[in-house]
C-alpha cells in the first residue's frame, strides 16, 4: 500500500509561479501599449512640453514642430521664440545619464536668427544668469554647433545684420573651448571678427582667449582677451577685461595698451551704458602725441539720444575732456572739450615726452591751456577754439620764441560729407570771431 503524501491545507492560499508572474506581464502589456501609444503620439506630447517649458524662461508665444524622435536623437524644425529670435532646424543627440535620464550629447543649430534689439534675450538671458549654483552633479556640457546664424542689430547709422557662425567643445582636462567667426557691414565697409576662448573648468579661474577683427580692406584689431569676463546675475553690469591691446590703423599707425576695461549694463533695456577704462594708451609711429594717454568714457543710450563723457590725462597733469549729446533722429548734436595742465618744464614735462619726432629738435618752457565746442546738424558743422598762452617759450637749434602770453580764438564753418571709412570736409573757411 503505497502513501500519498496529501499537500497541507494552506498550499490552496500560497500564491503559484503564475499568479506572481501574471501582473508582470499584464504590466509589461500594458506598459507596451503605452509606449505604443506614446510612439503614436509622442510628437504632439512632446511639442506641447517643450513648449510649455520654453514659456516657463519667457517666450509664451513660441511654436516649434518635432520631425523626429527616440532614445537616441531628436530633430526640431520650425523654431519660434519670437518674431525676432528662431532657428530654422535644431538636431540634438541624447546619451543616459544616472537614474535614467536623457542628456544632451551634441546640438547643432541651423538657421538661427537672434534681434539683439529684442528685450525679452536680455530678459531671458538675465533669468539664466541669476540661479544660483549648487552642489548637485550637473551633467557635462554638450558639443554645441551653430551654423548660417543671422544676428540683427542696431547702430547709429540704422539696423545691421551680421552672420555667425560657432562652436563650444569640450577639452579632456573639462575646461570648455569656444570658437566663433563673424562677418557684417560697418560704415559700408566689410568687418570680420574671430574668437577663440577657453572658459575654465575650475571656478575663480579666468576665462582666457584671443579676438582678432578686421574693418575695411587693411585695418585690424589683435588683442587677448584674459580674466574677468562675466555676466552678472540681476542685470549686474558685464565686465571684460583686455590686455596687450593692438589697434592697427591703416596710414595712422598702430595704438597699444597693456590693459582696457570695458562694462556694459542695461543690454536691450530703455537706457544703454558702456564704462571704458584704458590706464595707458601708447601711439608709437605716425600721431605726433606718443606720451602714454589714460582713458576714461560714459557712452549712454537712451532711446534716439546718445550721450558721451570722457577725459583723456597725459603726463599727468595735462587733461582733455569732451562732454556731447547727439540726436539720432535729428542727425544733430554738440560737443565740449577742454585741455587744461599742459605745462612744459626742464625737468619735467618735454616736448620730447609728448612727441620723439617733434621734441628731438625743439624745447619748450611755460603752458597751453585750450578749450572749444562742435555743433553739427543734418551735415552742416561748426567749430570754435581758444588757446592760451602763458609764458610760452620755443627753441630750436638756430631759432627762438620767448615769453608769449595770451589768447587766440579760431572759428571753423563748413559742410561735412562722410565717406566709407573717412570723413572730409567740402568747405573749410578758417575765421576770427
Amino acid at each position: 500500500m503505497r502513501w500519498r503524501r496529501r499537500r497541507p491545507l494552506y498550499a490552496e492560499q500560497r500564491p503559484t509561479l503564475w499568479r506572481w508572474l501574471l501582473p508582470i506581464f499584464g504590466a509589461m502589456a500594458l506598459g507596451a501599449v503605452g509606449v505604443l501609444t506614446i510612439m503614436l503620439w509622442r510628437k504632439p506630447i512632446i511639442e506641447d512640453v517643450l513648449r510649455e517649458a520654453i514659456a516657463d524662461l519667457g517666450f509664451p508665444e513660441a511654436d516649434l514642430k518635432v520631425v523626429s524622435i527616440d532614445l537616441k536623437a531628436a530633430e526640431i524644425s520650425g523654431l519660434r521664440l519670437t518674431p525676432g529670435i528662431g532657428a530654422e532646424r535644431v538636431r540634438a543627440r541624447f546619451r543616459l545619464w544616472p537614474l535614467g535620464n536623457p542628456i544632451a550629447e551634441s546640438i547643432e543649430v541651423i538657421g538661427l536668427s537672434l534681434d539683439l534689439r529684442d528685450p525679452r534675450l536680455a530678459d531671458a538671458l538675465a533669468d539664466m544668469m541669476s540661479h544660483e549654483a549648487t552642489d548637485e552633479p550637473r551633467p557635462p556640457l554638450p558639443t554645441i554647433a551653430l551654423n548660417r546664424t543671422r544676428v540683427r542689430y542696431g547702430t547709429p547709422l540704422g539696423p545691421a545684420e551680421a552672420t555667425l557662425d560657432a562652436a563650444v567643445r569640450r577639452q579632456r582636462r573639462g575646461d570648455t573651448q569656444v570658437t566663433a567667426e563673424l562677418a557684417t557691414r560697418l560704415a559700408e565697409e566689410p568687418a570680420r571678427a574671430s574668437l577663440t576662448m577657453r572658459l575654465p573648468f575650475e571656478r575663480g579661474k579666468p576665462v582666457e582667449g584671443r579676438l582678432v577683427a578686421g574693418w575695411g580692406q587693411a585695418s585690424e584689431a589683435v588683442w587677448r582677451l584674459a580674466s574677468d569676463f562675466a555676466i552678472g546675475p540681476e542685470r549686474e553690469p558685464a565686465i571684460a577685461r583686455l590686455s596687450t591691446l593692438g589697434l592697427l590703423l591703416p596710414g595712422h599707425g598702430e595704438l597699444t595698451a597693456e590693459t582696457v576695461e570695458l562694462q556694459l549694463a542695461g543690454l536691450g533695456q530703455d537706457q544703454q551704458v558702456l564704462l571704458l577704462h584704458v590706464p595707458a594708451l601708447l601711439h608709437r609711429e605716425a600721431m605726433p602725441w606718443h606720451g602714454p594717454l589714460t582713458l576714461n568714457a560714459a557712452l549712454t543710450l537712451a532711446g534716439d539720444q546718445l550721450r558721451l563723457e570722457g577725459d583723456a590725462t597725459t603726463l599727468g597733469e595735462a587733461r582733455l575732456t569732451l562732454s556731447g549729446q547727439h540726436d539720432l533722429g535729428r542727425k544733430a548734436g554738440r560737443a565740449i572739450w577742454r585741455l587744461g595742465g599742459l605745462a612744459f618744464s626742464s625737468p619735467g614735462c618735454t616736448l620730447f615726452d609728448l612727441s620723439p619726432r617733434f621734441g628731438a629738435n625743439l624745447t619748450a618752457d611755460g603752458g597751453l591751456e585750450a578749450d572749444g565746442d562742435v555743433s553739427w546738424n543734418q551735415g552742416a558743422l561748426q567749430a570754435r577754439a581758444t588757446i592760451s598762452a602763458r609764458s610760452l617759450s620755443l627753441r630750436g637749434r638756430d631759432w627762438s620764441l620767448n615769453g608769449v602770453d595770451g589768447t587766440v580764438a579760431l572759428g571753423w564753418s563748413g559742410d561735412s560729407v562722410v565717406t566709407p571709412g573717412r570723413q572730409s570736409l567740402a568747405r573749410f573757411i578758417h575765421e576770427r570771431p
